[in-house]
């Protein structure tokens, strides 16, 4: 749960290595980035790639197949 979180957590890994390839992280943060940063990230690339179709939460998968 995003919430459980203690409010003041930073990453332990800097931007630039957790940093999806050919999408990086605002350059104006910090290396160590916050919680919300990580969140607005994650929303950066997926709405960037549009992602959010794919994405279902509270669902429950039966199967999953590779």
């Amino acid at each position: 749960n995003y919430h459980s979180l203690p409010i003041l957590l930073r990453t332990n890994v800097p931007k630039e290595i957790m940093a999806f390839p050919g999408f990086p992280h605002p350059k104006e943060w910090t290396s160590y980035i916050t919680r919300e940063q990580c969140l607005e990230y994650l929303n950066m690339f997926i709405d960037h790639y549009s992602l959010r179709k794919y994405i279902r939460v509270k669902f429950r998968a039966l199967r999953l197949l590779f």
